[in-house]
Order: structure tokens, then sequence, then C-alpha cells
């Protein structure tokens, strides 16, 4: 009964673990989707002598074309109930079947796309859902005049093509599309100008020779057809990519050994049935099979159990997934997939289950009727020099590779963590070995015995092995978990203002009109400024880099004053010069940078003709710990911003209010003078920071109790194991020569020594393994520095201890009602 408990709760913890994984991948997987599904066109044909630009000049080249043209919106205003105000929304007309040509909508199968009438509009589901506006639904849309106009949903469709309101999309998504008539009708236009078109070449030309041509012939017409390749989704999200495949590796590694723990168990018990029923004449093979449908049925249990558990889970880690996917795909993420997860998690953990157990079951009908009835079957643990020799290479290996890894790849990190295994796989018993032959010890025979056991018996080596490897995992995974807490926690108090605002696109007059606003005592502004979002490279101290983030404020003594966004020195950033740069601590580490090293900082914008290249040659003068921002961002002087003529990315407000001003009256004021703006108090900017915080931290629990939960259990069922598999070992040692006061001394002992190998190798172990992980994300530009945590350490350690006492006292008790001449069967 125990070990039917202990093997489901195994399997429950590993189905709820792969349920999350799965369910993160889905995730991920239509992020990308949603990215890759950008505008499909090759040029973007600019008019060279005029203003607006006409289709007709486009199809005098007589090239084979399709065309979609590209106009300014109308910003108008629709009512937000959600919000219960009036919100800016943008509307632009549309050539319908141009769009379909194009291959720029996406239509469900059910519906089929027919021109739409005039005053009918359409809309994404995303922008559906804010503004909870249905197919049929009719809304009052107000123009940038203040002209009303009643319009009808025909149709909400995915954020797709030009829909795509993804951060990084080439085209702003508009919030509603209506054909040609009614945008000229709202705009009071007689005729479509455009500012640019988009064109794909649908011909047989090749494109290469096609833009030869274009280069050739274009000032002759007037047009300006710039090339563009499209943005390929692994250039922004392939270091997130490669950190999903470390997390993978590492939950996997969880997942092999918690599953390869419970099929020794499951066969540790079935050992005597098996060989019974092969007496009774049933075949090797029909044995096999019966113990492979076990082997499905327990994964069938525990990973339909686990996987309804995990798709709970996911639910609260979606708002954390939503953080990060929002800045890339610009759409938050629902989880529909939740029946999909559940099966797949149950299908993938009964084939698992199976492989795993098929070459042990193989080696099982190889054994006599006769060992396999009394459960005796070769357990004494071989040493050999290949096994040696082979963990001294993977070691060598790992050495080699966690020198040379930040020169080389990440791949090289990955392949690391895979030799450190290994290596410790084949060393750890071999150290252990010698280290215990060193140790004389022949005048307490109990300590002798106990010592034979731990170097000889094949079950107890590869629990040690398992349990420093499972620890490991336990200590990585507590020291992460602590590290998204402690800076979660950190975020409570990053306001210290009274009023709190920010906005992607704010007008410059903005901080004017705030300071002029009544009760309003001082403000400071915040700007920060992408450079990757206007370069297609962007390279800082000879490195390229995906992402670097300018951050400038006209006075930062007040902005640090008002906020904790930054660590750094208030007078040296207000005092930097033309040639001088703050640099964040980060990137000083990534790239081995000091106080008074000289960078050149790089954007390139390639096009067709020509490059554009923006070199700054800076001095550091300080380093600033910028992660309340970006972890990758660097403080430029004033006139070195104007010179790059950006326009920023956020704009971030911190304002302060006199004493007997009514904050949510003002609040309101201040909304008025901009309704795109989110305005919080700091005590409500608070509460939702604190809420956020709370669910991430409950998350991040859940997730570290799964993993070790996992591995505590996985250490508990394969103890256990070791000790069922010798009662009939111990009961002949009872029967012949000890007490079983002696035996229990002996046990305890065995369990002593083992715990004090496994535990020291699975901290030296684990404090190798993130330093390799540390590494490999910094070479993913990623600021997570992982540190031992102590604390964590030792209540795990805590938590070994109390399962060590578990044992030794379900150990003691099995001992003390074990009937001897039941247990002697076979010798």
């Amino acid at each position: 009964m125990v070990r039917t408990i202990l093997i489901l709760f195994s399997l429950f913890g590993v189905g709820t673990l792969l349920s999350i994984l799965f369910g993160i991948l889905s995730i991920c997987n239509s992020a990308v989707k949603l990215f890759i599904n950008q505008l499909d066109f090759d040029y973007i044909v600019y008019s060279t002598n005029e203003k607006d630009i006409y289709k007709e000049k486009i199809e005098k080249l007589g090239f084979d074309f399709e065309y979609l043209g590209i106009r300014e919106y109308n910003s108008g205003y629709v009512y937000n109930s959600k919000f219960d105000k009036y919100m800016t929304e943008t509307l632009v007309g549309y050539d319908i079947e141009e769009l379909n040509r194009m291959g720029n909508l996406r239509l469900d199968n059910k519906k089929q796309m027919v021109s739409l009438a005039d005053d009918e509009v359409i809309i994404s589901s995303a922008k559906s859902k804010n503004l909870k506006l249905k197919e049929g639904s009719s809304f009052i849309y107000t123009d940038e005049d203040g002209n009303e106009h009643e319009l009808k949903i025909k149709y909400v469709l995915d954020s797709y093509g030009i829909l795509n309101d993804s951060k990084n999309a080439l085209i702003e998504a508009p919030d509603f599309i209506s054909n040609l008539n009614t945008f000229m009708k709202i705009e009071g236009i007689d005729q479509m100008r455009y500012d640019y078109y988009l064109i794909k070449h649908v011909g047989n030309e090749k494109i290469e020779n096609l833009t030869d041509i274009l280069n050739d012939i274009e000032d002759d017409y007037g047009l300006d057809f710039v090339y563009f390749e499209n943005i390929n989704i692994y250039k922004y999200l392939d270091n997130y990519l490669k950190l999903g495949l470390l997390v993978i590796i590492l939950i996997m590694t969880v997942v092999y050994f918690s599953i390869n723990s419970v099929v020794k168990i499951i066969l540790n018990e079935r050992m005597p049935i098996v060989g019974t029923f092969r007496s009774l004449g049933a075949s090797a093979k029909k044995m096999n099979l019966i113990l492979l449908l076990e082997m499905g049925l327990y994964g069938f249990v525990g990973g339909t159990a686990g996987s309804i558990l995990g798709v709970v889970l996911l639910k609260s880690l979606l708002k954390i997934f939503n953080g990060l996917f929002f800045y890339i795909t610009g759409r938050e993420y629902s989880f529909n997939g939740s029946l999909t997860i559940i099966i797949f998690t149950v299908l993938f953990l009964i084939l698992f289950q199976i492989l795993i157990s098929i070459t042990e079951i193989l080696r099982i009908s190889k054994i006599s009727i006769k060992d396999t009835i009394f459960n005796v079957y070769e357990s004494k643990y071989k040493y050999t020099g290949n096994k040696f020799l082979t963990g001294i290479l993977f070691l060598i290996i790992s050495a080699i590779s966690f020198v040379f890894n930040r020169k080389l790849n990440f791949a090289l990190s990955l392949f690391c963590i895979f030799s450190l295994v290994i290596a410790l796989s084949y060393l750890l018993p071999i150290i252990t070995k010698k280290i215990l032959e060193l140790w004389r010890i022949e005048k307490n025979p109990l300590l002798v015995m106990a010592k034979d056991t731990i170097i000889n018996s094949k079950l107890q080596v590869s629990t040690n092995i398992i349990i420093s490897v499972m620890l490991s995992i336990c200590i990585i995974s507590c020291s992460v978990a602590n590290y998204f807490i402690e800076r979660n926690n950190r975020e409570k108090d990053l306001v210290q203002s009274d009023i709190y605002i920010f906005g992607d696109d704010v007008l410059s007059t903005f901080l004017d009109e705030l300071l002029s606003t009544d009760g309003i005592r001082s403000a400071s502004v915040l700007e920060t400024y992408n450079l990757s979002s206007i370069y297609n490279q962007v390279t800082i101290a000879n490195n390229d880099i995906n992402d670097l983030t300018v951050i400038y404020s006209p006075d930062f003594k007040t902005l640090k004053r008002d906020s904790n966004l930054i660590e750094f020195d208030v007078d040296k950033a207000n005092e930097l010069k033309n040639n001088e740069v703050i640099l964040s601590e980060v990137l000083g580490r990534r790239y081995n940078l000091k106080v008074g090293d000289t960078i050149v900082i790089k954007g390139i914008r390639n096009e067709e003709k020509f490059s554009i290249e923006v070199p700054i040659n800076l001095k550091i003068v300080d380093f600033a710990n910028t992660n309340g921002i970006d972890s990758k961002g660097i403080i430029l002087s004033k006139n070195i911003v104007n010179k790059l003529h950006l326009s920023p990315s956020s704009l971030q407000y911190f304002v302060n209010v006199n004493r007997d001003v009514d904050i949510s009256l003002l609040q309101k004021n201040i909304e008025k003078i901009d309704s795109t703006l989110n305005v919080y108090t700091k005590s409500e900017y608070r509460d939702m920071i604190i809420t956020q915080v709370n669910d991430s931290n409950r998350t991040l629990w859940r997730l570290i109790i799964i993993i070790t939960g996992i591995g505590l259990i996985g250490i508990l069922s394969n103890q256990s194991v070791s000790f069922l598999q010798r009662k009939n070992i111990l009961a002949v040692l009872y029967s012949t020569s000890m007490s079983r006061k002696q035996i229990n001394r002996m046990i305890l002992l065995e369990l002593l020594l083992s715990y004090i190998f496994s535990t020291l190798t699975s901290i030296l172990f684990a404090y190798l393994l993130l330093k390799i992980i540390t590494i490999a994300i910094d070479i993913l530009d990623f600021y997570l520095p992982l540190e031992f945590q102590l604390i964590s350490i030792l209540t795990l350690l805590l938590v070994i201890v109390l399962i060590f006492m578990i044992i030794y006292i379900v150990m003691k008790y099995k001992i003390k009602k074990m009937k001897i001449v039941e247990e002697i069967k076979y010798e």
C-alpha cells in the first residue's frame, strides 16, 4: 500500500510538471505564430516628389504586383464601458479585396468574407473583448472633428496581418477597418491618398533581379522602392526560445529520474508475482506485456490527476507569461487547450514510462524462474575501468565547456550540463567507494557492513546518484524562486510619488500641462528609447545586442526622489557630457567593461542602396542598476538623445501634489488632458502591484513545491525500495548472527553515510550547475544573478533529515514486524 501511494504521488507530481511544461510550450507557440504572421509583402514604396502616392504610378511599371495602400488613421473616440470613459480608437479604410489578395485578414473556417457595406467595420478579437463589442453590435464612433457616426461590427477577426497588434509589427494595427467609402465620409475627403504602398510581387521574375530593375528605373517614375525582408521571429525570440530549452532540459532531468525511480519500485514489487505466473506456464513474453500494460496504467492514472492540477496552475502562470509576450506580440493570451494538454500529458507519460521500463523488463525476463520468484538477481554494482574513464572524460569535457562557453555559444552550456550529469553518475560511486575504503573501521562490524552495502549494492548506488541529482535540482529551483520573489517584492516600492502616470505616446507639451494643473507641486519624468526598434542591428563594444534601452530624464535628482527604478549616482547622471555614458551593471559584467573604458554604440539600418550608421564614442563614467527599467540600459546626455532623433518608447511621470488637494479629483483632471494615459494614485498602484506580486509569488511557490516534492518523493521511494529488496538478507542476518537492535543500528549507519555523501555531492553539483546556468543565461543577455541561497539549502537539508527519520522509523517498524521464516526464501 505504501509503495503504491509513493508511486502515484511521484507520477502525480510528474504529470503536473509535464502539463505545465506543455501548456507553456503551447502559449509560446501561439505567440510565435502570431508574431510570424506579419504583413506579407516585398517592398515599401514611397513617392519621391510629392507627399502622397497613387496606385496608378506603380501600375505604370507593368509588373505583376499586389497592392496595399497605407495612410494615416482617423483617431476618434469610442465609449469604453470597462473604464467608464471615452477612449481614443483608430479607424482606417481599405479595399477589402486588396486585403484578401495580400492575405492580410484571417477568417474563421465558418465565415465567408464579402465586401463591407457602408458603415460596417472589422475589429480584432482582442479589441472586441476590450470594448465588449460582438459581431452585429452597433456603436457610436466620434471622429477627430467631433462628428458622431453609427457603425456596426461585421466581423471579429484574429490579430493577424493588418490587425496584428504586436509591439514589433511594422504597421500599427488600426482598431477598426471600414471600406473606402465609409472612411472617406468620416474623414471628409473625396479621394483616398496614401503615404506609401506595400506591394507583393506575384510574377515569375526572381526577386533579386526585380530589385535591380526597380533600383534602375525608380527615379524615372518618381518612386522609391525599399526592399523589405520579413523580420524573422527568431531574431526577437531566439534567446527566449533558448532559455526555454534550458528549462525543458532541467525539468526533463527531474522527470527522467522520477520515472526511473517509479519503474524500479514497481518491478521490485512485481518480481515474485512474475516468477509465480511463469512457473505456472505463462511465457516471459506475456509477462513482459503485462508489466508494460501496468506501467501504462500507472502512467494513465498519475498523468490524468497530475495534468488536471497542472492545467489549473497554468491559469495563474498565464499572468507571468502575458507580461513577457505582451511586449513581444502586443496581446494577452488565454488558455483554451486544457483538454488537449491533459490528453497530451497522459499519452506522453504513458509512453515515457513504458520506454524507460523496457530495458529493465527485458533484463528481468532473462532471469531464471526460481530467481524471479524469490526476487533474486544480480544486485552487486560492478566497478570497471571503462566507467571511471567515461566519468573522467565527461568531467573534462564539462570543465572545458565551462571555461570556453562564454567565447563560443549557448549550445556549449547545455552540453556542459549534460556532460556534468553523466560525469556525476559514473564518478560518484567510485569516489564514494575510494573514500570509504580509506576509512579504517574494521573494529566496528556494523559500520563495515553498512559501508559494504553503500559500496556494493547496485540499488543503493543508484539511489545515491538519484538523491544527488534530485537534491541539486531542488537547490537550483529554490535559488531561482528566491531571486524572483525578492525581485517581485522590490517592485512594491518602485513608485514614491503621490501619482504615477505612464503611456507610450504622449504629446511633448504634456509635462508643461501637468505642471500648470492646479494642485500639482512637482513632477519628474522618465523617458526610455529602444534603439532596437529603430535599427535592425545594434552594436555595443563590438558585440551585437538584441535589445538596448536608452534612459533619459531632464532631472535625474527629482526622478531618484520620486522612484526607485534606478540605483545610480544622481550627480554623475545630471552632469553627463556628450562623450560620456553610464552603463548598466549587466552590460558591464557581460562585456567585461570597467569605468574609464571607451565604447562605441552603433545602430545600423540596412536599406537596399546604403546603410545608415550612427556610431557614438562614449567613455564609461559609472555603472548603474537599471533592472527596474531594463537590465540592458544606458544613460546618455540630453544632446546625444536629441542627436539620435529618437521617439520615446515609453514615458513615465511621477507627480507630487499639495497636501490639501483631493487626489481622486486631480486624477480625473489629469485623465482629461490625455485619455490614453494610465493614471494611478500611489495607493492604487501599490495595491495593483501587491496583487500581481502575490499572484506571481504564489505561482512560483507552487512550482517549487511540485519540483522539490517530486525530488523528495523520489528519494523516499528509492531508499524504501533499497530496504525492501534486502529484507530477505536482513532476515538471514537476524537468524544467524545479529539481533534486531543491531540490524536497526546497521540500517541507521547506512542511511547516515548514504545521505552524508549524497548531500555533500548534491551541494557541489548544484553549485557547478548554478554557475553554468548563470553563464548560459548571461550569454542570452538576460539578467538573472542566481546565487547559492544558504537558507534554501538549510531548509532542504532539514526536509532531508525529516525524510531520513521517516524512512528509519518505517524500516525499524518493518524489522520489528518481520517474520524471519517467511522472509528467508532463497539465498
